[in-house]
């Protein structure tokens, strides 16, 4: 059965159907070949948010479980426990598969900005120092103007990108090599 822009159109709806009219809306919006916009149209719609920061995070620990070489894990939304009601939840983590050894912290930062800020730097040194980790990494969607490759004591800040304006397969082999090298 194939159904049209105009079967969700013009239902009247009562008590006993009106659960179906935000599943129209909805269907509406995609057979109509249209997207969300901010602007006012000619239907009544439902509102949705996207939360692109999760949704960029959720992307790269996929993408990083399908890709990493061969003897590394990944785990994400890791738990840290720092004191009894005191935790972080680090975004990803890599592991050495073998020894279990934390090699990369992993901070995505869904944002459009020129440089790194102090507090994205001290975030991801806290959670790279409760780890025992050795390289903390804050991860953006573009490249920065002013990139960043520093220590702080023994742990490597750097900013790497992984862009969503490129071929995924290759913005994703061009971080892992910067990541790894």
């Amino acid at each position: 059965m194939v159904f049209r822009l105009k079967d969700c159109i013009g239902i009247n709806y009562n008590r006993l159907n009106q659960d179906y009219q935000l599943l129209h809306n909805l269907c509406r919006l995609f057979l109509d070949n249209s997207v969300p916009t901010h602007e006012t149209g000619e239907y009544i719609a439902l509102p949705f948010l996207v939360d692109m920061a999760r949704l960029y995070e959720l992307f790269i620990g996929e993408w990083l479980k399908v890709n990493l070489p061969q003897g590394w894990m990944i785990k994400y939304q890791e738990k840290i426990d720092i004191a009894k009601s005191l935790y972080f939840k680090t975004d990803l983590v890599v592991y050495e598969s073998l020894t279990g050894v934390s090699r990369f912290i992993i901070d995505t930062k869904y944002k459009n900005t020129n440089s790194v800020s102090s507090d994205d730097v001290a975030q991801v040194i806290a959670y790279a120092v409760s780890k025992n980790c050795k390289e903390a990494i804050l991860l953006y969607p573009t490249p920065l103007k002013q990139p960043l490759d520093e220590y702080v004591g023994d742990i490597r800040v750097r900013s790497l990108t992984f862009s969503l304006d490129d071929d995924f397969e290759h913005a994703g082999n061009t971080f892992l090599h910067e990541l790894f090298y």
